[in-house]
This record gives C-alpha cells, structure tokens and sequence, in this order.
C-alpha cells in the first residue's frame, strides 16, 4: 500500500495483485508492470506504469492509474469491474461482462482529454462520465469496434462530455447511448444509437454518420452535418439538424425514412438515390435553401413549418408534397417533377407557397383523388 507521496515500487519491478492494493490520496507508486489478476486495488493517488495487465478482480479510486499501455485479458470473469481515470492509449478487447470506466473523478479533475481508445474491440461496457467536471471531458475514439455498450452517462454536465470519434462501426448487438450532450463524429452503425431527450449532440465537424442498418433512436438533438442513409430506421421524437452550413443527407437505394423532426437551419442538400420518406415535422428556417437532388423520391409526408424566404429547390428526380407546406415556402423546380397528393387518398386539402419559379422540361402536378374543386394551390407571393 501506498500512503505517502513516493514511489512505493522500484520502476523495473512486475506486481501482482491478487488481494488488495491501495495507493492513497497524495501518494505515487511506479512499476514496470502492474498484473492485476484478482482482488482490489484502490487508486486515490497516482499509479504509474509500463504496462497495467487486468486479468480479474476490480480497479477503483477517484485519481489516475497512468499505464504507457493496457490490456485486457480476454479470460476477465462477468461482472469485474475497471472503475478509474485512465490516461494512457488503450487497444486490445473489452470483454463480455467487463465494464470500462472512463471518469473525471471529481468537479476539479482536468479530465479533457483523455487519451484515445485505439484499435479497440469492445464486447462489454465502456461508460463515460464526467462527475460534475464542467471543463470538458473528452474520449477521442479512434478504429472502435463496438459490439457491447457504449455510454455517455446522465450524470455527465450536457455538452461537456464527449465521445470524439474517428472512426466507430456499432455492429448489429452494438449498444451507443447518449444520455449526456457530446460530439459522435465518423460512425457505421449496424446496431442501435440512442440521443435521449433534452441531449445536444453534434459531430463538431463535417464527418458522416452512416446508418447501414439497425436503430438511429432521436430523442434529443442530432446535429449532423453528413449523414448517409442505407438501411435502418430513423425513429424519435428529437430532431435531427443538418447542421450549420453545406449538409449533406444522401439516401442510398431502396426505401428510407425519417420519423423524427428535420430542421435545415442553414442551406443544405439532400441527394437521394433511393426514396426518402419524411414522417416528422421538416423545417426549413427563414432565407434558408434545401435542395433535392439524385433520381429518388423525396416524399413530404410529416407536418410542415418554414420561415419567411425559405426555399426548396427541385433540381431532380421526384417531390412529393403530401402536406401543406404553408405560405412562407418558395419552391424551385429544374428538371424534376413535382406532385401535390392527396393525402392517404383523402380528399385534397389546398396547399400554399410563397411562390413558385418553373425551369425548362419541369413538371408540376396536382394529383387525384381529389375532387377537381378541391385541387387547388394557393401561391400568394
């Protein structure tokens, strides 16, 4: 045990623990290699070490075991537990039943950043919590295969806390759940990611979001500046943003769609390949652009709010306006087709915009079932 601020073991020397371990608040210990194979070891000060091996038992403490390396044996039983500040490059495995805790350790740690998880497999858990550090708490996160869980914890201060990925593939049992604000940038998700309610998360950059199949559950706030739809769902009451200039959402083939809200705040561009069904509220904020492109179908069917000057641009392939989209929407049409549908083959209800500018070889259609004396636009610019 270490209790007083020096180094407890000679630096060549190889621990390893299999009872219990302690380094006290305000003390440091050093080793060439701490194995820890069984039992406890409580860090409150500072352990420093080559290499830190967890084969077994439970790491915990409110301070830092600063490995160069860690590893994680593949062998660790279900339910043991590494619960610490970690600063070091970690790579290997987390195995199933193994949870991984990254935490700032108190209000004053200077927890940002940690150092990033690289080359990493997880089939356990990895939690992320910032325990009231309000200065920032980050994991970079870069080659993370993720088939367990990956957290982002509620008791971690909203946006402070962030996973900051290069690159994370969520396979089909992979579990990303943000239940605090922070950045998820360069993700292939197969499995399942969460943004609980009243969560702002944000890429932080213009990195894609790629749904191959799987749940992207929306319950706050996505603010994604490149997202690719290939599989999957989009489901939520949250909204997804496309962020602050130049988003880019682009629809793979097949039949996609978006239950949550859509809001373009500044001008974007959604290049659908595929048909994309829009379910939630879209939005498109005053003096702002989104433009249609690719051969697809992009299908208004959720509820419509614009602001003034708002504009949707049709430059190809299919639109499909199945809801109002209100007085204040200018609509653009080049080289594409426009429909006014009525919805679920009820009787026409009259749709409004601000005006409409029709390109050469253009084509605007006000489709049955409705009754003639219902097919009605309103254009009032």
């Amino acid at each position: 045990n270490a209790s007083t601020n020096t180094n407890v073991f000679p630096q060549t020397l190889v621990v390893t623990n299999n009872g219990a371990a302690s380094v006290a608040s305000g003390a440091s210990a050093n080793a060439a290699v701490f194995n820890q194979s069984g039992g406890t070891l409580s860090v409150n000060g500072t352990l420093t070490v080559g290499t830190f091996a967890f084969s077994g038992g439970t790491v915990t403490g409110s301070a830092n075991v600063k490995p160069t390396a860690l590893s994680i044996a593949a062998t660790v039983p279900a339910g043991d537990v590494f619960t610490n500040s970690i600063e070091t490059p970690t790579s290997g495995t987390v195995p199933v039943g193994v949870n991984l805790i990254y935490t700032a350790g108190s209000v004053t740690y200077p927890g940002y950043p940690f150092s990033p998880l690289t080359n990493l497999t997880n089939n356990g858990r990895i939690d992320l919590v910032s325990n009231g550090y309000t200065g920032g708490v980050a994991l970079p996160v870069t080659n993370l295969t993720n088939s367990g869980s990956l957290v982002v914890d509620a008791s971690s201060s909203t946006f402070s806390t962030s996973l900051q990925a290069t690159a994370i593939t969520n396979t089909t049992t992979g579990i990303i759940e943000l239940d605090a604000g922070g950045w998820v940038g360069a993700v292939n998700n197969s499995g399942s990611v969460i943004i609980a309610p009243g969560v702002r998360s944000s890429t932080g950059g213009p990195t894609s979001f790629t749904q191959v199949a799987g749940s992207l559950d929306i319950e706050g706030t996505l603010l994604e500046y490149r997202i690719v739809l290939n599989g999957g769902t989009v489901t939520g009451a949250g909204t997804l943003d496309l962020g602050s200039g130049n988003g880019l959402l682009t629809v793979g083939t097949g039949d996609q769609a978006i239950a949550s809200q859509l809001v373009i705040s500044y001008s974007s561009t959604i290049s659908a390949n595929g048909n994309l069904y829009l379910n939630g509220n879209l939005s498109i904020a005053s003096n702002q652009t989104l433009t249609k492109n690719g051969p697809g179908i992009l299908a208004i069917q959720g509820s419509q709010t614009h602001g003034v000057g708002a504009t949707l641009n049709a430059s190809a392939g299919t639109v499909v306006f199945a809801t109002d989209p209100g007085p204040n929407l200018k609509l653009t049409v080049a080289n594409s087709t426009v429909h006014f549908a009525a919805f679920n083959g009820s009787g026409f209800t009259a749709r409004n915009l601000a005006n409409v500018n029709l390109s050469a070889g253009s084509v605007v259609t006000i489709d049955p079932p409705a009754a003639a004396s219902q097919r009605i636009v309103l254009i009032t610019g």
